[in-house]
């Protein structure tokens, strides 16, 4: 079916899901259950001094599932064509109008409050209120339901000590150390996960661009003691026990190999190669010559292994 049939068929579909009889959004909707019509999430921050209470609303609201039945103005088209068309049958134009133009209801026994509680509680403590609480109140009015969500929070625990590698001698500690001054952690900040995983990859990141090209930013494990009182928390960075000794050291680049045309089953044959610069250039002069491709490369013989300038190599030679 074309596309000007299709929207021809979606507008006309439109316009008799407002006017067919019949056509109620709890139509299909079987009986002991109920339309899930919305939802609403309040945080109750009266005693946080954050002032994250909107920002809190919005994350806890995206942990709901599933969403309710899309809607315009207060309308849900997609509900209705889905009614007006509801047919058994699985051939035939009403069927296909039913479940390509519709949307089935979303009942409120496929909502778990219980399991999206436990998310929202989650979240909140991911956030650094270790002290928290959710419930949900639900109201079902003429087989539609609502659903609405009341979070109560205390002052989040804020960070009071940051310490990185504490006392560990290898030259990746000396790294990881120096780049605390950056760090995306601040003192006196509430605790937060999501910034820590930040962090994680901030860290992996340089160290990448400084040799390290096997470290992963899961090799590193934040500690949060939450025993030093009045809602404080000490933060330790360190690497995981018993890490790999090729992720712990930094690495130079050797020979670096020029092949103008390579295809990925290809193996690298060194045997027809030559010498250009510091390079050793696999040829085929009539692709492209060496003279022009060495201009973009950003690695050298020696150097330290960087993973900026790896990408910058891929990204100019792919120009």
């Amino acid at each position: 079916m074309n596309t000007a049939l299709r929207y021809t068929l979606f507008a006309l579909c439109f316009v008799l899901s407002w006017v067919l009889p019949g056509c109620s959004s709890t139509k299909t909707v079987p009986e002991g259950d109920a339309l899930f019509a919305g939802f609403a999430v309040k945080v109750n921050d009266e005693k946080d001094s954050s002032n994250r209470g909107t920002e809190l609303e919005t994350e806890l609201s995206n942990t709901v599932r599933p969403k309710p039945n899309a809607s315009i103005l207060g309308m849900r088209p997609k509900l209705w064509i889905y009614n007006a068309f509801y047919t058994e049958k699985e051939k035939g134009l009403k069927n296909w109008i039913k479940n390509k133009l519709g949307e089935p209801p979303v009942l409120l026994s496929e909502v778990d409050t219980t399991s999206i509680n436990e998310v929202m509680e989650a979240r909140l403590h991911n956030r650094g209120y270790f002290i928290n609480s959710v419930q949900s109140d639900t109201t079902i009015k003429k087989k539609k339901a609502t659903i609405n969500w009341t979070a109560t929070v205390q002052e989040p625990y804020r960070i009071r000590h940051i310490n990185y590698t504490a006392s560990d001698s290898l030259p990746i500690h000396a790294e990881i150390r120096q780049m605390q001054a950056s760090s995306l952690l601040k003192k006196g900040e509430p605790y937060d996960l999501d910034k820590m995983i930040l962090e994680r990859t901030r860290i992996d990141q340089a160290l990448k661009n400084k040799g390290y090209f096997f470290f992963a930013p899961n090799m590193l494990i934040f500690s949060a003691d939450t025993a030093v009182g009045s809602r404080n928390v000490d933060v330790l960075l360190r690497l995981k026990n018993d890490m790999p000794a090729h992720s712990l050291r930094p690495y130079k680049i050797d020979d670096i190999f020029i092949n103008a045309n390579f295809v990925l089953n290809d193996s690298l044959s060194v045997s027809d190669t030559l010498r250009f610069d510091a390079y050793n250039y696999i040829p085929n002069e009539n692709y492209v010559r060496a003279k022009h491709i060495v201009p973009g490369l950003f690695v050298a013989k020696d150097s330290v292994y960087s993973r900026r300038n790896h990408l910058l190599t891929v990204s100019r030679l792919s120009g």
